[in-house]
């Protein structure tokens, strides 16, 4: 059990950790929290002002900074969540009203980053339709007549699915527990194992996630390989600082993935830098009809395409 410092004897700091080990509760079980959400709110303006009031002072945070940035990686994944518990308290926009929060308290606003996760997804879904619906067209006649699978496959794949639905929903504890169960049918799938790998890590299990990336790593053979599987996952979980991260040091290794240059501008696109997203679908372009993969080549182009024309309409050129 954790034990919680009397608030008598709290001094700035103490209360700063107090409330962060709060925070880490209720995110961590944000399901039926319902009207508390508010209270999580609450909490996260106070932890900003303790902080920013305690690092003012010369007090070294490193610590505590770690802890709050993993929460709030949690708080945005778990953001579709976190709405629909909040609408018992009346929702988002109408606690704003009361309360104009800046922009800058970004958990008063995340409601707005749903939609905006929705639409991008969308829209990303899109821009590679053409490209699946065609591949798909394909791959469904073949895998109707030679590549069928077992019932172990097929109760994989299900599982899988569900696990996909539940990080879409921000239910990262129940999807963990599915990729453990896909495991527990095929030790030997590298994808499942990073994906274990970022879903711990994210909950703080720092040694796990360094085992199951580790035996991702001998399986897949390929570092670059590896990074650009991790780098997904984090970007699927709009971990894009992680995702950046791993497909730059993925072309840092290999400067001709295709797959790097595509996660990179992925990256980008989520972060708004539209010119840096358009010069890396370019580059996977030319680089995947230099190596005759059309599939890739058309993905990349249809993308870029899409993007110019997104891209013409915004502010400032990007």
């Amino acid at each position: 059990m954790v034990r919680t410092i009397p608030q008598a004897k709290l001094t700035p700091a103490d209360e700063l950790r107090d409330k962060l080990q709060r925070v880490e509760r209720m995110v961590g079980n944000l399901k039926g929290l319902g009207t508390e959400t508010v209270t999580l709110l609450q909490l996260l303006d106070e932890i900003q002002d303790l902080t920013v009031s305690l690092e003012a002072k010369g007090v070294d945070l490193r610590p505590e900074r770690t802890r709050l940035d993993t929460v709030h990686n949690q708080l945005r994944s778990r953001a579709a969540v976190l709405t629909r518990e909040i609408a018992a308290a009346g929702g988002l926009p109408a606690l704003r009203r009361q309360r104009t929060p800046e922009r800058e308290r970004w958990w008063w606003y995340l409601d707005e980053f749903v939609a905006e996760r929705r639409r991008r997804r969308l829209r990303n879904w899109t821009i590679a339709g053409v490209v699946i619906l065609i591949l798909l067209g394909i791959a469904f006649v073949a895998y109707n007549r030679f590549l069928a699978p077992d019932p172990l496959t097929r109760q994989k794949i299900a599982l899988l699915d569900e696990a996909d639905l539940l990080i879409e929903q921000g239910d990262i504890p129940a999807a963990l527990e599915k990729y453990r169960a896909v495991l527990a049918l095929d030790p030997n799938d590298a994808e499942v194992l990073i994906w274990i790998g970022v879903l711990v890590q994210q909950q703080g299990q720092a040694k796990e996630a360094e085992e199951a990336f580790a035996t991702a790593r001998a399986q897949l053979g390929s570092e670059v390989d590896f990074l650009v599987a991790r780098g997904m996952a984090y970007a699927r979980l709009n971990r894009l600082d992680a995702a950046q991260a791993d497909a730059e040091a993925a072309l840092a290794l290999d400067p001709n993935s295709i797959a790097a240059h595509l996660l990179l501008s992925g990256v980008y696109e989520a972060q708004g830098h539209i010119p840096e997203a358009i010069a890396e679908l370019q580059l996977a372009a030319d680089l995947a009809q230099q190596a005759g993969d059309d599939a890739l080549y058309v993905l990349a182009k249809t993308r870029l395409a899409l993007l110019l024309q997104a891209g013409g309409a915004l502010p400032g050129g990007e």
